[in-house]
């Protein structure tokens, strides 16, 4: 017997009540590893838009860099070309802010890349650094009113700093969008996959609790059937010792009817026995009356006789 058939037989044997229970523990184990399944798949896909979203806040802080430093680079030419020192002056003020701020998001950068990534990051700071330096010093000549000096610094120290600064932001940046567009595929990947796994293990265990429900069914359909035969032939013996019992009180009745009869017919018998035991003794004692009387004329007689002789 295969091990198909010998569950079939042990759920056969069992009793409606045990089938129930084992029914409603089976349904419920199915949902826990659902939900453990689930909770599983979701964790997973969880962890891939949590990579996503870091790619993408590495990606927007390098993004913030190449703007700010932007508009450093822009700040230091304008002021070079114009040559007014008083603008020169509070475009330096400008210049330190946006330096810092750039600076702040480096170091951010650098505590939150993986280590594989830490040598760009290292060669933008230090782009930066040289940046900002040629960006400052265009500044403090102009607003020094040594605007020739300026210049000279603008073509020889701050124009390739601020190339070099914008080279090693481009290759953050290119390296950022790959790595971003990487975890977002792989966060689309893994929901796909999670969402395809969860429908599967849905639709298994739907099909699990409906075999379930459907065997349980026909289980107590068939007890059910069982002792409902089993109460229509108690029902049938009941009907045939009824019946039983109907004729032999029939049949008592009618026995009874005829000891009654019977009984009529001794009651008269003896009834007519009295009447000529009576009529017996009635004769019996005129009988004796007229032997008496017979004697007495013998008597009579007997003495007429002896007077005569």
């Amino acid at each position: 017997m295969s091990l198909h058939r010998k569950a079939i037989a042990v759920l056969s044997a069992m009793s409606l009540q045990r089938k129930l229970i084992a029914g409603f523990g089976l349904v419920i184990v199915l949902f826990v590893l659902l939900s453990a399944f689930t909770i599983t798949r979701m964790a997973a896909v969880n962890s891939a838009l949590t990579e996503m979203a870091e790619e993408y806040r590495l990606l927007d802080d390098v993004t913030d860099i190449d703007h700010d430093t932007m508009s450093m680079t822009r700040l230091g030419m304008r002021i070079a070309l114009t040559q007014d020192r008083d603008l020169a002056a509070n475009a330096l003020v400008q210049e330190r802010e946006l330096s810092d701020e750039v600076q702040a998001t480096i170091d951010h950068l650098a505590a939150s890349v993986h280590p594989a990534d830490q040598p760009k990051v290292v060669a933008l700071d230090e782009a930066f650094t040289t940046a900002k330096a040629a960006i400052d010093t265009t500044l403090e000549l102009v607003a020094a009113g040594e605007f020739d000096a300026a210049t000279t610094n603008v073509v020889e120290r701050q124009a390739p700093a601020v190339t070099n600064m914008v080279e090693a932001t481009d290759v953050l940046l290119d390296h950022f969008r790959a790595t971003s567009a990487a975890a977002e595929a792989k966060a689309n990947a893994t929901y796909a996959a999670a969402r395809a796994l969860i429908i599967t293990v849905v639709l298994v265990v739907a099909a699990l609790a409906t075999g379930l429900a459907i065997f349980l069914g026909r289980s107590i359909s068939g007890t059910v059937g069982r002792s409902s035969r089993r109460l229509g032939r108690s029902s049938d013996d009941l009907a045939a010792v009824s019946a039983q019992v109907s004729a032999a009180s029939e049949e008592t009745a009618t026995q009874a009817n005829v000891v009654a009869a019977a009984g009529e017919q001794v009651s008269h018998n003896v009834q007519t026995v009295a009447t000529a035991v009576e009529e017996m003794s009635a004769s019996v004692r005129e009988i004796a009356t007229s032997s008496a009387d017979a004697s007495k004329v013998a008597a009579d007689a007997v003495r007429s006789a002896e007077l005569s002789n």
